[in-house]
């Protein structure tokens, strides 16, 4: 059996880069995938760290950025489709 680590900064992803200027963590994974001639689509599932009115502020940002699709948040958990330009 073999393990792979992987590394990604959160400043060159806009979710992670969404997460650092709001002051929260984040976990999550995506759940399914599909593109058309211009776009990836992701549905992804995930949990936000963090202070209630920082993560609030998050979501609030979430909701107006343009590469995501829609977002549905409870608490902490949040699933969420995004877009990213192929």
């Amino acid at each position: 059996m073999w393990v792979m680590q992987l590394e990604l900064s959160s400043e060159s992803q806009f979710v992670g880069s969404l997460a650092v200027k709001h002051g929260v963590s984040m976990t999550g994974y995506p759940l399914s995938y599909y593109k058309d001639e211009e776009w990836l689509y992701v549905t992804l599932a995930g949990i936000i760290f963090g202070k209630e009115e920082n993560k609030k502020a998050l979501i609030k940002d979430m909701q107006n950025n343009k590469q995501v699709v829609n977002i549905e948040a409870k608490d902490d958990f949040v699933i969420a489709v995004t877009k990213q330009p192929l």
